[in-house]
């Protein structure tokens, strides 16, 4: 109903309030008389005082279950959302030529000191910030291991060197990239 029916109704239902009470005292000359007259009326308000109160509660359950049905939507929505990045994070062109760099080196170790390719980097961070989206559990895990999990496992075994070396200057570097394989690892079998 709209603000103007509302409107419309409440002033409707006054003026039948009104007529009711000129009815009344005219039918009724006596106080006593009337006085009767309403008492007829308590079972009667009892009853729509129970029906308000059940249209109360009614009311609110409604409301909750919108209310967990719209959140529902935005959890998805944001996942959605969330999963977009991952997907233009991984599918960047820099990080598909550096993780295409790190793969096709033959060597697990490598001497990462030794060189000066920034691939090692861009992997890790890229793949610490996927990291800390499944953290958070704004991607499903399991979709991210089905998609990415062999690349994600293959480029931390060869990074481990560079991860190393970083972490001598920052303690917490590539962590959440590390959860990220171990939680991988549990996921998808292993070859």
């Amino acid at each position: 109903m709209t603000p103007r029916g509302f409107i419309i109704v409440g002033i409707v239902a006054f003026l039948v309030w009104i007529v009711g009470a000129i009815v009344i005292w005219q039918v009724f000359p006596r106080m006593e008389t009337r006085g009767q007259f309403g008492d007829m009326f308590g079972a009667l308000t009892s009853l729509f005082s129970v029906a308000s109160f059940i249209g109360v509660l009614i009311a609110l359950h409604v409301q909750q279950v919108q209310v967990h049905e719209a959140n529902k939507v935005a959890r998805e929505t944001t996942q959605a959302g969330a999963f977009k990045a991952v997907f233009d994070i991984i599918q960047d062109p820099k990080f598909v030529d550096a993780r295409d760099e790190i793969l096709r080196l033959r060597k697990q170790r490598i001497d990462w000191a030794a060189t000066d390719s920034k691939a090692p980097e861009v992997v890790c961070k890229n793949y610490n910030t996927v990291g800390v989206l499944c953290r958070e559990q704004y991607v499903k895990l399991d979709i991210v291991a089905a998609v990415w999990g062999r690349s994600i496992i293959d480029c931390w075994k060869k990074v481990g060197g560079f991860v190393e070396i970083e972490r001598c200057s920052d303690p917490f570097f590539a962590k959440d990239y590390e959860g990220l394989v171990k939680q991988v690892e549990s996921l998808i079998p292993q070859e």
